[in-house]
């Protein structure tokens, strides 16, 4: 009964901290992949770096770009084999916890 105490405020604290490490897990694959499926496209290329760096940014330039435009529907298709990526990572780490 001594260690109650500990065990309930470690408890929450766990449970953050396992939830930053999938948060950041998740980021840094993203952005690697963005990355390389940025890179795969001719148009997109000299901005792969930059357009990984920020997705919060990318989202909104997604938004903001016009649908003709050179290397929209390239950036899109970047933008969603990256997120797939994320997903088939994250599905293999489920059984870890």
């Amino acid at each position: 009964m001594k260690t109650w105490p500990i065990r309930s405020a470690c408890s929450p604290f766990s449970v953050l901290w396992v939830k930053l490490l999938r948060v950041s897990i998740g980021g840094v694959i993203f952005q690697n992949s963005l990355k390389r499926e940025v890179a795969k496209h001719v148009v997109l290329r000299a901005m792969a770096g930059q357009y990984a760096e920020d997705a919060v940014a990318l989202v909104q330039a997604i938004k903001m770009i016009p649908r003709g435009r050179e290397g929209f529907e390239e950036l899109l298709i970047s933008y969603a084999a990256a997120l797939r990526v994320v997903w088939k990572a994250m599905i293999g780490l489920v059984p870890l916890g």
